[in-house]
């Protein structure tokens, strides 16, 4: 063959090996065929158009009851690998089994076709809008007959035109139309009125449900359209049609509210309420129903109540009760509750009853239309935190400063006696304090060489004492009732006293026969009865008649007294009791509070103030050392806790102003029990 001959058939070998070459490539390319990727929802406008796309966390609760009522659309779009060359036809499908019937390869009739078409002509992602009803009942389904179950969404292709196989994408989601039981209105009264607010009680039913919420609902008897609470709102946690779908249909049966009986009966009977009359009726019956229903029977309304214009609470993790509070005095409201599932469906409305919230009278109220003559304010101010509390608080610092240089020495001479023991303070305060279970403690602790024997063998060692602390705690009546005779305000609305949290610090400042120390005492009491509602008249409707309201004091006690503790018995000869005396002044805070969580006023004196007087404390210590010795030793080496008491004693606050008029008394004489440390 000559050159120019074989150059020719070289090129043309060159030619056709290029060729196959980009064939070959071309039908790799075209291997993986085509292929779907993700399956997307979204919502759309009036006109069909995308919004917005939902989020994984929002379709976790997207298909249920009101979507499915709404009847709104929404966008699937379906991302796909387009393949142009590839013959054979798609199908998208939904339904809860394998749509495919692979005998006659035939859409099985319980699932339904949302699109169809040729593979080679779909070059962009395939988009179609659907009804979300339609998308969750499946065919010959309505809304009643979902409950709840999931649904694929798959696409089917059949690329030879004989059999249909599902791409390995699909989309599953959960569609949940059932929703929970509804709550129970309780036997007794389910509404409480008080002032600007309603106290609300409610049961959860028979049947405990999982991953139940609740909300009260409520609207204004006279105007059921308007906004219940003008001046507050709470997000609703149920989905509803009148959320989501406000402008949507309303049916006949929709304008209405309805009554199901939650009795033992399974008969369920309905109530036809029209909103604008305030009668419940039964078959056209016009009898009233003016309490939580009648034989068990709770009323129940439509999704026009479900909006978030009446819903009047937060969101309830357990049955019980409620304060609604921003209503307006003299204003009749009905007040329902609604059970909310994990699907946000809601069930049927209870109703709960009709309340109209009033003022009512608090203790400051109570004390002053009684003839009380104390007034708000302190010794030299109008604020408890004024005037008075001046010099105390100065004389606080001046000891808090004493305590930090005896803290300093105390720390010095400690590390210099102590030395190595370190680490088992808190197992061993514990044992002393229970008094079982040191010795063994200790024993380890020596087996182990961590605690210097010198210092635990050493009877005659301690460390420095310059400080005592105690928390105690016992019953506390102020006396606010010692300027009447017989019960009086106090009285009437707590009936009883409370109990009284204290703590105290001393500061040691001799040892002799004996100690004497300067201590500071701090405490709080609060105690909280429900008010009485206010007929106007200046006393009482029925002088027991309580509001849904609750009334409360609040007493924060300062004493400084001078401490001596008579610990001879217990140092010198091992007899571990130890009487004490206390005395000092006293100033106490008070604070009043009205039913809505406010200080209360009356003419404008406000109820808080503060109130000086004695103070007195008589008591008896037992000193716990004797119940482990060596422990107490080994504590008192590695902390500095010299010795540890349970003690009781007697204790007069005196919050008279010192017997001044117009000083409210607080005071109160009573007895306390504790643990004190000395260290």
């Amino acid at each position: 063959m000559n050159p120019l001959g074989r150059a020719a058939t070289i090129l043309a070998a060159t030619i056709l090996a290029a060729t196959l070459a980009l064939v070959g490539g071309v039908r790799s390319a075209h291997a993986q065929g085509f292929a779907v990727k993700d399956i997307i929802f979204a919502e759309v406008d009036a006109q069909g158009n995308e919004t917005r796309r939902l989020t994984e966390s929002e379709l976790v609760d997207y298909f249920g009851r009101a979507r499915c009522d709404c009847d709104a659309e929404i966008k699937v779009i379906i991302r796909i690998t387009p393949d142009s060359k590839q013959l054979g036809t798609f199908k998208v499908v939904s339904g809860t089994t394998d749509c495919i019937n692979n005998t006659t390869n035939e859409i099985l009739d319980n699932c339904q076709i949302h699109k169809e078409g040729r593979i080679q002509d779909q070059r962009t992602d395939i988009e179609f809008n659907v009804k979300a009803s339609a998308l969750m009942t499946l065919p010959g389904g309505n809304c009643d007959s979902v409950g709840e179950k999931t649904i694929t969404i798959s696409v089917l292709t059949d690329q030879n035109n004989d059999q249909y196989a599902a791409q390995a994408k699909n989309r599953v989601i959960t569609v949940d139309t059932a929703p929970p039981l509804a709550p129970i209105a309780p036997s007794g009264d389910a509404t409480l009125a008080g002032e600007g607010l309603v106290k609300v009680t409610f049961e959860k039913p028979s049947t405990d449900e999982q991953n139940v919420e609740y909300q009260i609902l409520c609207r204004i008897k006279d105007n059921p359209t308007a906004d219940p609470l003008p001046n507050t709102s709470h997000t609703p946690r149920f989905q509803s049609a009148a959320n989501i779908c406000p402008t949507r249909t309303q049916t006949a049966g929709d304008a209405g509210m309805r009554a199901t009986d939650q009795g033992v009966s399974d008969t369920t009977e309905d109530f036809f309420v029209d909103f604008g009359n305030e009668d419940f009726s039964v078959d056209g019956d016009a009898s009233p129903v003016s309490d939580a229903g009648v034989d068990d029977a709770a009323a129940t309304g439509s999704d026009e109540l479900l909006s978030a214009q009446f819903v009047c609470s937060d969101h309830l993790t357990s049955a019980g009760s409620v304060s609604v509070s921003g209503l307006t005095n003299g204003v009749t409201y009905e007040f329902y509750v609604v059970a909310i599932d994990k699907r946000r469906n809601a069930s049927t409305i209870t109703y709960l009853g009709e309340e109209t919230p009033a003022a009512e009278e608090d203790l400051w109220e109570r004390y002053k239309r009684a003839g009380g003559g104390a007034s708000g304010g302190c010794a030299l101010g109008n604020d408890p935190l004024d005037g008075g509390t001046i010099g105390l608080l100065a004389l606080l610092g001046a000891l808090l400063g004493t305590m930090r240089r005896r803290r300093r020495k105390r720390l010095a001479r400690g590390a210099r006696a102590a030395g190595k023991g370190k680490g088992k303070s808190k197992a061993l305060l514990l044992a002393l304090i229970v008094g079982v279970g040191a010795t063994a403690t200790v024993r380890v602790a020596h087996a182990q060489g961590r605690i210097d024997p010198q210092i635990v063998d050493d009877s005659e060692y301690h460390s420095p004492q310059w400080f005592a602390a105690e928390f105690k705690l016992g019953p506390y009546k102020p006396s606010i009732d010692s300027e009447f005779s017989g019960d009086g305000p106090y009285a009437r609305i707590f009936d009883g006293g409370g109990l009284m949290l204290r703590w105290e610090f001393d500061v040691q400042v001799w040892h002799g026969f004996g100690s004497l120390g300067i201590g500071v005492v701090g405490g709080y009491f609060r105690r909280s009865a429900q008010a009485f509602i206010d007929d106007g008249g200046g006393g009482t409707s029925s002088g027991t008649e309580r509001s849904g309201g609750e009334t409360s004091i609040m007493l924060v006690p300062i004493s400084v007294l001078a401490v001596y503790r008579f610990d001879v018995l217990a140092n010198r000869w091992h007899i571990p009791v130890v009487p004490f005396v206390k005395f000092g002044v006293n100033y106490t805070l008070w604070w009043i509070f009205n039913g809505s969580g406010d200080v209360a006023s009356v003419d404008g004196d406000k109820a808080r103030g503060g109130s000086w007087g004695l103070a007195f404390n008589a008591g008896l210590a037992l000193q716990l050392d004797f119940l482990e010795p060596g422990a107490a030793k080994t504590l008192d080496a590695e902390v500095g806790i010299n010795h540890t008491y349970l003690f009781f004693e007697f204790a007069y606050t005196g919050a008279d102003g010192f017997g001044a008029a117009g000083k409210l008394d607080v005071g109160d004489a009573t007895w306390q029990a504790g643990l004190a440390f000395e260290f």
